[in-house]
């Protein structure tokens, strides 16, 4: 008996202009759409070295649509750079190779990490005025660490040298408003009021309620002054010092209600029924006003010899009046912002530098914000809610690895996609929708 030991598949090249990215033309309309590449040359034009060559506002975006693509490192370029069908698409010269590309990011100074916080602020702005404002606003504010092993990285108290970036996000659309690059030995309660007055320069507020979300970390007198001087609402995470200890100790025994009592939830969660929640008031040492203060207590599966029972304590100080129980799991949506940074590090490439300097791998996460920006800025203006909590992965493969054959016919461009690609027809509407 023969057996087939290939497939029956002749091997060939072509001349043709196919790329496997056909999908990045959506990014493109919406970076076109929001003046990107305005806005980077605005800031970034005055690094460009040579009158020929590639514009700089181009290059960062190219490095944005490889990490788009799902490129890991910087040498992934050379994918782009392959791509004659992109590049046909894209109308420029030829897409830089990586050694042009980490010149480009050594470029960056001091001066240029903060333009790139500008940036993030009025691309947030730009976002709402096409997508119009909502009634409600949220900030979630929180720090990640990232392990980095570099020449000028730190060490943190992880035990590890690194960068501990603080980021913010607009909590209802999942975008970073501001992003704020930091070594990894400074704190994430480090200038916090700063930077929540960085975030609040990037949200509306013309007829907008702004909230605060934030952990521990931002538990500052001057930080829940600040709020309560403008009018806006926070649940920020309380720290067990002995003034917060003091005061829960004074809540009397019958005012500690058991955290549910329903048995749906029970069967699930078993551990539930020992949590009971309560309410205090509690002042800073330092600070204008009293703050209602609600905790959650937990006992402890370990008894202490001479204590008996001994609890763990979640502890949120509000400026709130809403029920307890649904403010505690209105603070705990917060944690929405730990998914948002897992796609960021995992989906965009942030859990990798590709510099030895601290700057320059400054300017990379701030590209790593504008590539992961702009993903978000397509869902949220042009597709549909179902594809609002979809992750850059599930986009690549629905959406921007499409096959396409790029053409020239009568002194016109044309891109051809199967016809009978499932979303053919959104690709036409979002193409050739007018601007709003």
């Amino acid at each position: 008996m023969l057996h087939q030991t290939s497939l029956p598949v002749t091997l060939k090249k072509t001349t043709a202009k196919i790329t496997p990215r056909a999908g990045l033309i959506l990014i493109e309309k919406v970076a076109q759409e929001l003046q990107i590449e305005q806005l980077l040359s605005l800031h970034f034009g005055h690094l460009k070295k040579r009158i020929k060559g590639l514009r700089v506002a181009r290059q960062i975006m190219d490095i944005a649509c490889m990490l788009i693509d799902g490129g890991e490192r910087i040498e992934d370029i050379k994918q782009l750079r392959g791509d004659e069908g992109w590049q046909k698409i894209r109308e420029e010269e030829k897409v830089m190779a990586p050694r042009t590309a980490i010149d480009l990011l050594h470029r960056f100074d001091e001066h240029g990490l903060i333009r790139f916080e500008v940036l993030e602020r009025q691309l947030a702005h730009r976002v709402t005025k096409k997508s119009g404002s909502e009634e409600i606003a949220t900030i979630d504010a929180d720090a990640t660490f990232i392990e980095a092993h570099k020449e000028e990285s730190q060490m943190s108290f992880h035990g590890a040298p690194g960068y501990y970036p603080m980021l913010g996000f607009w909590a209802e659309r999942g975008m970073v408003i501001q992003g704020e690059f930091r070594q990894g030995n400074e704190p994430p309660a480090s200038k916090a009021l700063e930077f929540l007055k960085k975030c609040m320069a990037c949200m509306p507020r013309d007829g907008v309620r702004l909230r605060v979300r934030a952990d521990a970390a931002w538990f500052q007198s001057e930080v829940a002054d600040h709020c309560g001087d403008n009018g806006i609402e926070f649940a920020i995470g309380g720290t067990r010092n002995e003034a917060m200890m003091q005061a829960i100790d004074m809540i009397p025994r019958e005012e500690w209600e058991p955290w549910t009592t329903d048995p749906e939830v029970l069967k699930e969660h078993p551990e539930h029924k020992d949590w009971e929640i309560a309410e205090t008031v509690y002042s800073f040492n330092i600070g204008k006003r009293s703050y209602r203060v609600i905790m959650i207590r937990k006992p402890y599966p370990q008894l202490d010899m001479f204590k008996g029972i001994i609890f763990e304590y979640d502890i949120v100080i509000t400026s709130m009046d809403w029920e307890k129980k649904r403010l505690m799991r209105w603070y705990w949506e917060r944690c929405n912002s730990e998914n948002w940074i897992k796609e960021l590090k995992y989906g965009f490439g942030l859990n990798q530098f590709p510099c030895s300097k601290y700057i320059p791998n400054g300017a990379f996460f701030h590209i790593v914000i504008l590539a992961y920006n702009l993903v978000q800025s397509l869902k949220l203006l042009k597709l549909e809610d179902g594809w609002r909590y979809s992750t850059v992965k599930t986009l690549r493969y629905h959406l921007f690895h499409v096959a396409g054959v790029v053409v020239y016919h009568a002194r016109r461009l044309f891109l051809k996609i199967y016809h009978r690609y499932p979303y053919y027809d959104l690709f036409h509407q979002i193409l050739y929708a007018p601007s709003s």
